[in-house]
């Protein structure tokens, strides 16, 4: 149901847990965002191959029946499949504004924008280098041939600053040297 869900969005925002600490249990019991991209990617992936295969499957009579008119059709959904095969989200695949728009009215999740979300403590934050954030736009952009769209926050603090009252807000974020959340 939750990739239902998703299916009907325009761009994915993957929050990824970048900060150590024991006061929020990680489901897989450590901290390693480049794994547990990897694990949403991966499901992403099989999701969109179970879809695009059930596709192609009620498709073939109608491919067999007038194949000069859905020959096109038929290559690149063929295409689609295999990209899926081979690993590689379709957002990143070589695809043109058609196959783009006809990857929408498929609901493939892998051929949507993604933002990554790198959520840092309230200190990894502050820092000028983010070693977690380094590998995650490292590892992203080789993959996703040029910079990956990564941002960083913390969501603690930005709750914490929401709680305040607008003055102390703007004095806490100036003592951060934070010019907006």
């Amino acid at each position: 149901q939750f990739l239902g869900n998703i299916r009907e969005v325009d761009a994915l925002a993957h929050v990824v847990r970048c900060f150590e600490g024991t006061s929020v249990a990680h489901v897989l019991g450590t901290v390693a965002p480049l794994r547990d991209v990897g694990v949403v990617e991966t499901e992403l992936l099989l999701a969109d191959l179970d879809v695009m295969s059930r596709a192609i499957e009620k498709r073939q009579r109608l491919w067999k029946t007038s194949p000069r008119d859905y020959v096109q059709e038929q290559k690149r959904w063929l295409n689609y499949r295999k990209k899926l095969e081979e690993g590689v989200a379709l957002a990143t695949a070589d695809l043109d504004r058609e196959d783009q728009r006809e990857l929408k009215g498929l609901g493939l999740l892998t051929g949507k924008p993604v933002l990554y979300v790198a959520n840092l403590s309230e200190e990894e934050y502050q820092l000028e280098n983010q070693p977690f954030v380094a590998k995650l736009k490292g590892n992203l952009s080789s993959k996703n041939q040029g910079v990956p769209q990564v941002v960083a926050v913390s969501a603690q603090l930005e709750w914490e600053l929401q709680q305040l009252e607008d003055q102390e807000r703007m004095e806490f974020m100036k003592e951060l040297g934070l010019r907006k959340t």
